[in-house]
């Protein structure tokens, strides 16, 4: 997000017009992807707006951090309000930070409450007695 590139990575702004971004990504998958499954992810909720309005060809997963990094965006910190802006944009789901989801199952059976598929990243999705915590 273009706040977290100036403050907290220190980078020059540089945008590229998002439209041109998601029309670019969704032809090249279109092009090269074919048939394999995959879905689409972003903690920018902008980008995932846009996914949502342009495509209903490939799921839609909204990243959210979960409280490990505190992006500048609430909804891509705070799994409540990543669950709400999900389900109000029709998205498939949320990515999350497996960290959280192992120190607090329950989280999975709240997005699941909502409707939403739950995925998860991170270091912790790669210790076979963190990931069979139910």
């Amino acid at each position: 997000m273009i706040s977290e590139a100036e403050d907290d990575w220190n980078m020059d702004l540089y945008a590229v017009g998002a439209n041109l971004f998601i029309d670019t990504i969704l032809h090249c998958i279109a092009k090269y992807v074919s048939t394999r499954p995959i879905f689409l992810c972003s903690f920018c909720p902008e980008i995932c707006i846009m996914l949502s309005l342009k495509q209903s060809r490939w799921p839609i997963f909204f990243g959210n951090d979960s409280g490990n990094w505190q992006p500048s965006e609430l909804r891509a910190k705070n799994m409540q309000e990543g669950s709400r802006f999900a389900k109000r944009w029709g998205l498939d789901g949320l990515a999350l930070a497996s960290e959280p989801l192992v120190m607090s199952p329950g989280l999975i059976g709240y997005a699941k409450e909502k409707g939403l598929i739950v995925a998860s990243y991170g270091a912790w999705n790669d210790e076979p007695e963190k990931a069979k915590v139910n």
